[in-house]
């Protein structure tokens, strides 16, 4: 056991799994554990005002942490015993509580000429609505690090311009703020984020908020060659009906090494002939928010041109919204068909509004995607706009016959969601070897209403396909917020699936017993007929 403590590796290993009590007292313990004992304790920070208490003591006044004496040489000597451990450093202003502008002040002024954590390479700084302490993040950037997250801020342009002259190693940035409008009135940001982009050449993923997502924003993101993963930022409080998007979202670069892409698209403009001739081989994930502006007749179109444009997809998240009522024009009715070109698809997600979702899919187009997608592992179409206590969002065009085909020729299929109709007889029966796989585990069956009447022979059909511990129900807003004349109905199938799923299994046990049972019948008596022939017996027998 003396060995083991003798080798810094595993004792580092070993600390990562210990409380942080544990770690603090074999700090003051044990000489020979101390060192890596702190290592452990101080490597990820949580809070910066444990790491300020080493430099000045603090006092908590009116909702704001401040020094109470002024810092000194000494006192940064005993800091950079602490400081140069961590190598994640959060700040959340809501939780750890506002730290003074005077205190940064106090730090910007007396830190000595080195980095003030060496070692840091993820910063995470959410001001939130104390956005003049954004600034400050500043103090702690550096060339070591690669991971920045900032949220919040007064003055971007000077963010973004201090983050390209001292962190041109990033491989990860994330930024959120909370009054978007503010971008709208300073042109300096945006010059001074491409430059950032075009200095960090070894950025991996970008996280920005949707007024960010400029042409010429995206065209120096076009160019970033590791660039990964482009995303929105979902902190960010934007209306995304009202925001207004460029006139072109997908400009001519390359996007060399984008793999997953996170973007509102308005429909427009990706079947503007400017998108038409945009390719991007290598993009296996995207999730977006598409706007229709009231023109269903383009989401037949929209279709066609992502299948196009990202032909390498394995995963696809659509949801489709429109601040209209009344579309004005009528929708593909084959629309979601373009898609069955992308067969490597694993995971499928596609959301619109209930009136576009009832002339758009239909049995006979799902049942195509089924049989396009043999490694298809997820697969939920719905309503955007399907609420609990609106009787309209309960129909749906498919019976659960459109469930019939993914058991058939999905043999990796895990999780199902289908916006059907159980009041309706299905349009076909089941195969007898219809069945889901037993990597099957839950099934959803959308807010359609149930009667109480239709619950046993909806129960029954289930029963066929799937295998005893799958989840089935009804979609989670129906069943936490549904009225109890709908939730009723749907707890009484909960209750009758069980029972109908065991009998069945026991059904087909008991029938696997009988044919082996008639099948060692047959072979002995082939074995009897054999040695009475004198003849030798074959391996099998």
């Amino acid at each position: 056991m003396d060995a083991v403590f003798s080798i810094p590796y595993l004792i580092g290993l070993t600390f990562e799994y210990c409380l942080q009590a544990d770690l603090a007292r074999c700090a003051r313990v044990s000489r020979s554990l101390s060192e890596p004992a702190l290592d452990a304790l101080y490597r990820v920070v949580r809070d910066p005002v444990v790491l300020l208490r080493f430099l000045a003591s603090l006092e908590y006044e009116s909702d704001t942490w401040n020094f109470k004496h002024k810092i000194n040489a000494t006192d940064w000597q005993r800091f950079q015993l602490y400081a140069r451990r961590v190598r994640v450093l959060t700040y959340d202003a809501r939780t750890n509580g506002v730290i003074s502008p005077g205190v940064w002040n106090d730090i910007a002024l007396t830190r000595p000429p080195s980095v003030i954590c060496p070692g840091l390479h993820t910063l995470e700084w959410r001001v939130g609505h104390a956005s003049q302490l954004s600034q400050y993040s500043l103090l702690f950037i550096h060339e070591g690090l690669t991971s920045l997250e900032i949220g919040g801020w007064n003055e971007p342009a000077r963010l973004f311009r201090g983050i390209s002259y001292t962190a041109p190693n990033l491989r990860k940035l994330s930024i959120h703020l909370l009054d978007h409008a503010r971008l709208a009135d300073d042109s300096a940001d945006e010059p001074e984020l491409i430059s950032l982009i075009k200095g960090a050449s070894r950025l991996e993923q970008v996280e920005l908020p949707l007024p960010l997502f400029t042409t010429q924003i995206l065209n120096a993101l076009s160019t970033s060659p590791s660039l990964a993963r482009l995303l929105r930022s979902k902190r960010t409080r934007t209306s995304i009906l009202n925001t207004p998007l460029q006139k072109s979202n997908f400009p001519g670069g390359s996007f060399q090494s984008l793999q997953h892409m996170d973007l509102v698209i308005d429909l427009h403009m990706l079947c503007s002939p400017s998108t038409s001739r945009w390719s991007l081989p290598t993009l296996a994930s995207l999730d977006c928010i598409a706007r229709i502006n009231g023109s269903p007749a383009l989401v037949g179109k929209s279709i066609k041109a992502i299948a196009q444009t990202f032909p390498a997809l394995k995963a696809l998240k659509m949801n489709i919204i429109d601040g209209r009522d009344v579309f004005q024009e009528p929708s593909d009715v084959d629309a979601l068909r373009p898609f069955m070109a992308l067969r490597k698809m694993r995971s499928f997600t596609f959301y619109a509004p209930n009136g576009l979702m009832m002339e758009t899919v239909n049995e006979r187009e799902i049942t195509d995607l089924a049989k396009a997608w043999p490694y298809l592992e997820d697969f939920e179409i719905g309503c955007t706009d399907c609420a609990p206590d609106d009787e309209h969002a309960y129909f749906s065009p498919l019976t659960v016959a459109a469930i019939f085909p993914f058991a058939e020729h999905c043999p990796l299929l895990r999780s199902l969601h289908l916006h059907v109709r159980p009041d309706i007889p299905p349009s076909r029966p089941p195969l007898d070897s219809t069945q889901f796989k037993r990597t099957f585990s839950t099934l959803t069956l959308g807010c359609s209403t149930l009667q109480v009447s239709d619950c046993a022979q909806f129960a029954s059909i289930i029963s066929g396909l799937v295998a005893p511990g799958v989840s089935v129900g009804c979609c989670d807003d129906l069943w936490r917020r549904g009225p109890p004349e709908i939730r009723g109905p749907w707890k009484e199938f909960k209750r009758l699936l069980p029972i109908f799923v065991a009998a069945r299994h026991e059904e087909k046990m008991r029938a696997s017993s009988l044919a082996q049972s008639a099948v060692s019948q047959e072979l002995e008596a082939l074995r009897a007929v054999i040695l009475r022939n004198g003849l030798s017996l074959p391996a099998v027998i």
